[in-house]
């Protein structure tokens, strides 16, 4: 589970802060070891001052 944590600075900032969590998970289902693993759920958790969103990745 990746947390990122980002200042609350609209919904634009927001998007990209959800774009690039998401991208860092791909990136880590990629890597040999982790991509062995056959029954691995990926999540990740967003968060700011005043709202908390969670997305399946994988």
């Amino acid at each position: 589970m990746k947390i990122p944590y980002g200042e609350s600075n609209g919904e634009a900032g927001w998007g990209a802060k959800k774009q690039e969590g998401v991208g860092q998970v791909q990136g880590y289902l990629q890597l040999p070891a982790i991509a062995a693993l056959p029954k691995l759920s990926a999540w990740l958790m967003l968060t700011d001052s005043e709202r908390v969103e969670v997305l399946c990745v994988g």
